[in-house]
């Protein structure tokens, strides 16, 4: 399996966890669900932060981005 592509995989989700977020707000009349969108976005800015590090250690380290060599990086 690759990293990039759990990676992206996993901003589709949130994606569409803001997108449910956004249209149910808008159908309750209630700006509750659009304020939990922005904690979403900033949860996917660091998890995407944090996983293009991941993945630039795992490369630097392994010459490649297969995530089942991740348990050879335990220190």
């Amino acid at each position: 399996r690759h990293i990039l592509l759990m990676l992206m995989s996993l901003e589709l989700m949130l994606l569409g966890v803001n997108t449910n977020f956004v249209a149910f707000a808008y159908w309750q009349h209630n700006h509750t669900g659009q304020i939990m969108v922005f904690f979403v976005i900033a949860t996917a800015a660091a998890e995407a932060a944090l996983g293009l590090a991941i993945a630039v250690l795992l490369y630097r380290n392994q010459q490649s981005l297969d995530v089942d060599k991740l348990n050879t990086l335990q220190g």
